[in-house]
């Protein structure tokens, strides 16, 4: 199994995560893209009217957003705690990689965005954004956007009280 991990629209805080077998991503999402006329599956960077058509067609991935916003949770808690926002944010992303690891046992890799530290998803070796994250991109834009009925999991509490018990601040 492959996982995929995006965070293509950080404003949202949403993170896309889907998984499943690497033929599974190499049989959908180039098909998905060629049939809609598009480059990439974050609804973010396509015309509105494109859609429907990825949203129709991606529906058949497997995969979830997760409400995380890692930059607001550094941002607010930096000042109020006194500890430098680079050390929360590698904290926060730990506690996303230990999530994600914790969901999917046993998988062969991790694809990432550039949004997504290479060194977050500690169980599998990390490899460049591809197909499986390319799916990624679609869950986390589809829930910033209100769009298709993507899973969602609020997991900003759950990553906060990890990542402060992690630097010994709870």
């Amino acid at each position: 199994m492959i996982v995929g991990v995006s965070m293509p629209m950080w404003e949202t805080g949403y993170v896309g995560v889907a998984f499943g077998p690497r033929e599974h991503f190499d049989v959908e999402v180039r098909p998905i893209m060629r049939v809609c006329g598009v480059h990439t599956l974050d609804l973010g960077r396509l015309a509105r009217y494109k859609w429907g058509c990825v949203s129709t067609l991606a529906a058949k991935l497997t995969g979830y957003a997760m409400l995380v916003d890692p930059y607001g949770i550094a941002n607010s808690l930096a000042s109020r705690l006194g500890v430098p926002r680079p050390t929360l944010l590698g904290a926060i992303w730990d506690a996303v990689g230990r999530l994600v690891c914790e969901e999917h046992k046993g998988m062969m890799g991790a694809e990432l965005d550039e949004e997504v530290p290479s060194g977050a998803i500690k169980c599998a070796a990390s490899m460049p954004c591809g197909d499986a994250c390319e799916a990624s991109k679609f869950f986390a834009s589809a829930a910033s956007m209100g769009v298709g009925g993507v899973e969602i999991r609020d997991v900003r509490d759950r990553v906060t009280r990890e990542a402060l018990g992690w630097l010994g601040l709870r």
